[in-house]
């Protein structure tokens, strides 16, 4: 083969390095939404409305939303809290641990995590929901409402991270690009 055939197959390798790599690191992954209704015990009346959206896949080093949106029936006194913890095994969650709002004249209520993997794989999880009196210095008991079962699926890209894939696919395609329209002088 000639020099310029090898070339020419040299630059198109590096413009198809290039859109794979972009391809792979910005390819929008799934995600779910879910909405349910419960019916709380004690004090409470009326069906809540949850709502869900989670990832169902997360490249590893790259964080993804999860958010929950709670609707209390109207009429729930205002000294109520829901409380919300997102719990998994090889995740960062951020914020980790309860987090709690009073339903006061609130229409609904709007709970957010960032998810983050640890490692790749299949991780299972828990979304807690409970509901608890907003009594300061009290020890009553949260009640649970909801205790949800989630999955999510870690992809790992190589040990590079992501937004490095990225920029090197930017980088070779561009390189790829003034390969291609170079003029040769001779």
């Amino acid at each position: 083969m000639s020099s310029r055939i090898w070339r020419k197959l040299i630059k198109a390798g590096i413009l198809l390095v290039g859109l794979a790599l972009l391809t792979v690191s910005t390819w929008p992954l799934p995600a779910e939404r879910m909405e349910w209704m419960a019916n709380p015990t004690g004090s409470l009346q009326g069906e809540f409305n949850f709502s869900l959206a989670w990832p169902v896949s997360i490249r590893a080093s790259e964080p993804r939303p999860a958010r929950l949106t709670v609707r209390p029936p109207p009429g729930q006194p205002a000294n109520t809290l829901i409380e919300a913890r997102l719990e998994f095994a090889g995740l960062v969650i951020t914020p980790a641990g309860i987090m709690a709002q009073p339903i006061g004249a609130a229409e609904t209520l709007d709970f957010r995590w960032e998810l983050e993997p640890l490692k790749a794989g299949v991780h299972s999880g828990t979304l807690w929901i409970y509901t608890s009196p907003l009594v300061s210095g009290s020890s009553v008991q949260r009640t649970a409402l909801v205790a949800r079962p989630l999955q999510v699926r870690a992809i790992f890209l190589g040990p590079l991270p992501v937004v490095w894939l990225r920029w090197i696919g930017i980088v070779l395609i561009a390189l790829a690009t003034v390969l291609f329209f170079r003029r040769v002088r001779g």
